[in-house]
């Protein structure tokens, strides 16, 4: 049994050899060979970036990973450049085997765009505010007015205070809401005025629909629904100016 066991042992003590000197290999070679360049995957709804973008932006504020030595490619510092972009939500940054850079990101979908003045932003669904991109425009509720949101240009982040991140989270399940029904596609705009009071404009009939704050979506828009249906038909085309839901178990038409 023992000198049975001999060859068994010089096998395993060859074969770590072997895997030692084949690891010492292959880091020498990453320590010497040069990168290859990077791929680049990009995925999300929207095309704020592509492949181009993406690669322009890490050479321009990084540098060109091709014909840097494979071991000196910083991968981490890569990944966390990638993140700070606006319109990106995450990336994953790897090198593999063939010396290649790899880069992997998902963007940011927004929900609703908040327009203050001249300066423009998206909101996704997590409450985070971006600046709009210059290479696309999302189609989402636009709302403009008076923004109870402190937003200085280029600024990416959640809202400040509190109450601006109440005011954001009320106004992303109204437009839920209206995703949920036949909502999104019929009103064109929304503003606010003063006192966080919305106005919904249509893009059919010359109605302005008072809506009243962001909250209790679900039944305002109920309610709305049953002016559409009941109220409406039983009146010639623009008849009604304004509709007013915004109090419980009333619908104010106002010619």
């Amino acid at each position: 049994m023992k000198a049975s066991n001999i060859p068994l042992a010089l096998l395993c003590g060859i074969l770590a050899v072997l895997i030692v000197a084949g690891i010492a290999m292959e880091r020498r070679d990453f320590e010497t060979q040069d990168c290859r360049g990077m791929e680049i995957e990009v995925n999300g709804e929207y095309a704020f970036v592509d492949r181009h973008d993406v690669g322009d932006f890490v050479m321009s504020r990084y540098a060109d990973p091709a014909g840097m030595k494979a071991c000196e490619v910083d991968l981490w510092q890569i990944e966390n450049l990638l993140d700070s972009h606006s319109a990106v939500l995450k990336s994953e940054v790897w090198m593999e085997s063939d010396n290649t850079v790899h880069v992997s990101l998902v963007q940011r979908t927004p929900v609703i765009r908040l327009q203050k003045g001249n300066e423009g932003f998206y909101v996704d669904s997590t409450g985070c505010i971006f600046p709009l991109q210059k290479n696309f425009s999302a189609r989402v509720p636009v709302l403009d007015g008076e923004i109870p949101v402190k937003i200085e240009a280029g600024y990416k982040g959640l809202a400040e205070t509190p109450e601006e991140r109440e005011w954001i989270a009320l106004v992303l399940e109204m437009v839920k809401v209206m995703k949920d029904g036949v909502w999104m596609e019929n009103i064109s705009q929304i503003r606010v005025d003063g006192k966080r009071n919305l106005t919904l404009i249509p893009r059919t009939g010359n109605e302005k629909i008072h809506f009243g704050g962001a909250d209790d979506a679900a039944r305002k828009f109920a309610s709305l629904g049953k002016y559409y249906t009941h109220i409406k038909p039983s009146k010639e085309p623009g008849y009604y100016k304004s509709v007013d839901v915004s109090n419980k178990g009333k619908i104010i038409c106002r010619k």
